[in-house]
């Protein structure tokens, strides 16, 4: 009888699991009839404008055998994808099995299309966040991360990039690839993860000009808590930096498209709207004779601009020998207050140099978004001078206010914010 129990129970599994095996083949075979006339996908052109009246489009050499795409799309309707198996596919691989198995669960429901898909992008997040090196597009213009549809380019390999970049040249986008020191590889404050905190880019794209794919950079390094204990750390802007080069990038291409002028003036709005909420660092000058003096540097005018920094990674970039300038923090208000006779304002004046005239700082102010100045050629490496105020005039008053307020010294508290960002922004390594 013992027996007779034993051999029914084997048999009662193995028609079970037949009976599993012929369900799991009808599902294929359901789930594939539904997407018989999906058509297996290609690599995204990643430039595709018009440029003195002709069409500009990128079309890369695909990057996966059609062979190749026959076995992966097999792929897509397996009950689990195997993390191990996933893990021997080269990037692009993956990239296009996550393009195919997205395109084709929009067109017809796939069997557990979340478990395998987050599956292949744990190991994408895996790639960037075990890479010593990436390589990363900056633009020649700013001299800051090239900003794509929101996000910063980065890529495993140098070749990648390098393709990426000529094919942006198409539409006259001047880009150069920096080698850059990912989250494991040598000091963690030097990682781009971290300098990107200071940007405010907040998405990425790896591999764009490929099969690619977004992620978030707080997937990889979570965002520094920028409100804990803010009146003791040097002013940080990332959304207001973000902003900054956003509009500086698309104001400096030299190509005119239908909607360039609203787009501009869009990107402006948004930068004069941060710029009226932000708390920023204005260098103080205490002199022999106990007045104020504020740091003045040339736009490209050569007029004499109040300079205002964003963070204390740009600050750092100004070099003040026998002058000891203090940062101070200042909101729009006080600072609108503070410019005196100076024609203006120059924000990030090593960096951005986005030039504000008094009247426009006051607009600002008030709620408008008036057009800043947008820098010609690269930055200029003008020195600071120092911008003298009559002791009776209103505008010292605000500055002496800021200057003797007690919200700290910022250069005394930024010393780590120097140390982790003022580096880790420029490109360890252009390869051009």
């Amino acid at each position: 009888m013992l027996f007779f129990n034993k051999k029914n129970k084997a048999e009662q599994e193995e028609l079970l699991k037949k009976q599993e095996e012929e369900n799991l083949r009808k599902s294929k075979e359901a789930q594939k009839e539904a997407h018989k006339d999906v058509p297996i996908p290609g690599i995204i052109p990643m430039v595709h404008n018009r440029l003195n009246g002709e069409e500009v489009l990128s079309a890369p050499e695909d990057t996966v055998s059609p062979e190749r795409k026959e076995e992966l799309i097999e792929l897509l309707y397996e009950p689990k994808l195997d993390a191990d198996q996933v893990h021997g596919f080269e990037t692009q691989e993956i990239l296009f099995l996550m393009l195919a198995m997205e395109l084709y669960h929009k067109a017809a429901p796939l069997e557990n299309f979340e478990t395998n898909h987050r599956t292949l992008y744990n190991e994408i997040l895996d790639r960037v966040r075990d890479a010593q090196e990436l390589y990363m597009l900056f633009d020649k213009r700013t001299g800051y991360p090239f900003i794509y549809s929101g996000c910063a380019c980065i890529y495993l390999d140098q070749k990648s990039a390098e393709e990426a970049a000529a094919e942006l040249k198409k539409i006259l986008r001047e880009i150069f690839v920096a080698k850059v020191q990912g989250e494991i590889g040598g000091e963690t404050d030097k990682s781009i993860f971290e300098y990107l905190n200071f940007t405010g880019i907040s998405m990425l794209l790896i591999d764009n000009g490929k099969y690619r794919c977004r992620f978030h950079r707080d997937e990889i390094r979570l965002s520094l808590d920028w409100n804990e204990n803010a009146a003791d750390k040097p002013p940080v802007n990332p959304e207001l930096f973000y902003a900054m080069t956003d509009f500086l990038q698309e104001a400096k291409w030299p190509v005119n498209y239908e909607k360039k002028k609203e787009v501009l003036t869009l990107k402006q709005a948004i930068m004069a709207d941060r710029l009226r909420k932000a708390t920023l660092i204005v260098p103080v000058l205490e002199q022999p004779d106990g007045r104020k003096a504020l740091m003045a540097m040339p736009d490209r005018n050569q007029e004499k601009m109040l300079a205002v920094f964003t963070d204390a990674s740009e600050y750092s970039k100004v070099k003040t020998p026998g002058m000891e300038f203090k940062g101070q923090r200042m909101d729009w208000k006080t600072i609108c207050r503070a410019v005196g006779e100076l024609k203006g304002i120059i924000l990030n004046p090593m960096g951005h140099r986005i030039a504000i005239t008094t009247e426009q700082a006051r607009q600002i102010l008030a709620g408008a978004a008036p057009k800043a100045s947008v820098p010609s050629g690269e930055s200029a490496g003008n020195q600071p001078e120092t911008a003298p105020m009559e002791e009776k005039s209103a505008d010292v008053e605000a500055v002496k206010a800021a200057a003797d307020a007690d919200t700290g010294n910022v250069t005394d508290a930024a010393e780590h914010v120097n140390d982790t960002a003022a580096g880790s922004g420029q490109p360890s390594e252009k390869t051009e």
